[in-house]
């Protein structure tokens, strides 16, 4: 998309940053390829994305948060972010990666914390994971799972967006929403408009309670 290249060599991510929510990331008209863990995040911080391809060629998987395309995520306590990805392309996120698996674009909340995001014109493709128990997801969307159970807020507004080729041997997964909540309370609330998932293919792990083919999943606990 930009004539510029991030190429993290395998090694790095190619763009992060872990704040406190009242600062912000703006990133705009480069590619990403070659990184490890995620492409681009952040931590606790408004984020604003546009003309960003994330290549996933080269790449590999770091920690719990495998191999993620975009990710972002706040848990300051009462406090609210906001993520705008526009006019990108997420592709070839490819591998045999545990944990949280290979994901386009990962969204988490937590610790009485709220994050609102915007996706227009956003393409994700070809994402796909050949470890037997770990997923494959165009979009993840997660509250509260992480800190073991905790309050989260979520509002989310997708406008032309394609997700399309995602194949895992246990759960491939077009677009997912999951909430542990403990005892406290979670919410989320999406709008999408003109938006398609097709070519969703996982595979069929019996050890695995969530294998299978998903186009959207929606699930918690409390």
């Amino acid at each position: 998309i930009g004539d510029s290249i991030i190429d993290g060599d395998g090694q790095y991510k190619a763009v992060s940053m872990f704040a406190t929510a009242t600062e912000t990331l703006s990133v705009a008209d480069f590619t990403v390829t070659g990184f490890k863990g995620i492409a681009v995040g952040v931590e606790n911080s408004n984020f604003n994305v546009n003309r960003v391809e994330v290549d996933g060629i080269n790449s590999t998987g770091a920690g719990s948060i495998a191999l993620v395309g975009f990710g972002a995520q706040n848990t300051v306590t009462g406090s609210n972010t906001s993520t705008s990805i526009r006019n990108s392309y997420v592709h070839r996120l490819n591998g045999s990666v545990g944990g949280f698996g290979i994901l386009g674009i990962f969204v988490y909340t937590a610790d009485d914390a709220s994050l609102d995001f915007t996706l227009d014109s956003v393409t994700l493709s070809e994402i796909q994971n050949t470890d037997s128990d770990a997923i494959a997801a165009g979009i993840l969307v997660m509250g509260g799972i992480i800190s073991g159970g905790s309050s989260s807020e979520q509002a989310a507004d997708l406008k032309n967006v394609t997700i399309t080729n995602i194949r895992a041997q246990s759960s491939a997964i077009g677009l997912g929403v999951v909430n542990y909540t403990g005892s406290a309370d979670a919410s989320f609330v999406m709008q999408v408009h003109n938006s398609t998932i097709t070519d969703v293919n996982g595979g069929n792990n019996p050890n695995v309670s969530s294998q299978g083919s998903r186009g959207v999943f929606v699930g918690g606990g409390g």
